[in-house]
């Protein structure tokens, strides 16, 4: 096959670590699957998130959501200049996303931390499966392909992509499964989607022919990669009665702890009433002073400037 791993990530940002904090890791319990999540939040200054470097940070990295491997290439090749393929980028997120924010945010950051954290490069963004419209039918909001060993064999998983930032928690989780239990009783269509991805000239001529093998094995010692699900949940915080910055942020680590805990029996007895203990899930979450106003916000700003 060529390399190794040639599917390489589109995001490799080294200030990802100075924005994006993680307040708490765990597996999820009773599962035979092993299934984890990750609490991350944005450093709050006096006693509440700000978000200007997060939004920066997707500006910075919009290019590599917006556009395939191939596309990026041709851009900076017939431009020379790295800034073309983000400012091209950014004109066709307005364009496609202008009037229509709800469900955006956590697509991108779906994206930001399966890439960045899970270290599982994307085949196709939820912008690139969307600007296919009427060539496919899917219901995920990205796939992602990871890449590791198991047994001291290389072993794969399809990453299928779910997000939802609402104000409740727990509700978060019960629409994100509503998604995921679409996309797995869609699941012929879903690989069938990644298995034609070559055709459409997305990657590079090693990386197409790395995935029509990885697709559609050619010798019985190789196997085709397992399903599996990555979301990306966003929540309002609970009210955090404190005016001191630094404990403030203390308070909120503990807070995110707590919820994170707290939700960890819910998500196991969801995958098993769900009948969905056959998959491995990749949960990373991140809380919002008020949900459903800074996920539209966030856009709105990126589109149009000002701050809030």
């Amino acid at each position: 096959m060529g390399k190794k791993y040639p599917l390489q990530r589109t995001l490799k940002d080294p200030t990802f670590d100075h924005i994006f904090k993680k307040a708490a890791d765990l597996t999820i319990c009773g599962m035979s699957n092993p299934s984890t999540a990750s609490m991350y939040y944005i450093e709050p200054t006096n006693c509440k998130f700000r978000f200007n470097d997060l939004k920066e940070f997707i500006i910075n990295n919009i290019g590599g959501y917006v556009y395939s491997r191939a596309k990026v290439k041709q851009i900076y090749d017939s431009s020379q200049n790295p800034a073309s393929v983000g400012s091209q980028a950014m004109l066709k997120f307005m364009q496609a996303y202008g009037s229509n924010s709800e469900t955006v945010l956590g697509e991108i950051l779906l994206y930001v931390f399966l890439e960045q954290v899970l270290n599982a490069p994307k085949i196709m963004s939820k912008f690139e499966i969307d600007a296919k419209n009427g060539e496919i039918r899917s219901k995920c909001d990205g796939i992602y392909l990871l890449s590791t060993t198991k047994y001291q064999q290389p072993f794969h998983q399809l990453v299928f992509g779910a997000s939802d930032i609402v104000g409740n928690l727990t509700l978060a989780i019960d629409r994100a499964f509503d998604k995921i239990v679409e996309i797995e009783s869609n699941a012929d269509s879903e690989l069938l989607m990644v298995e034609n991805t070559p055709q459409w000239t997305i990657f590079d001529e090693d990386t197409t022919e790395y995935m029509v093998k990885l697709m559609r094995p050619q010798s019985s010692e190789d196997h085709k990669p397992d399903m599996a699900f990555g979301i990306f949940l966003g929540y309002t915080i609970p009210t955090i009665n404190e005016s001191d910055s630094l404990t403030y942020e203390a308070k909120v680590k503990e807070q995110l702890i707590k919820d994170i805990n707290g939700i960890q029996s819910y998500i196991a007895e969801k995958i098993k009433n769900l009948k969905l203990a056959g998959y491995n899930f990749h949960f990373y979450i991140m809380p919002f002073n008020n949900a459903p106003e800074d996920k539209v916000n966030i856009i709105s700003e990126m589109l149009y400037g000002g701050c809030r």
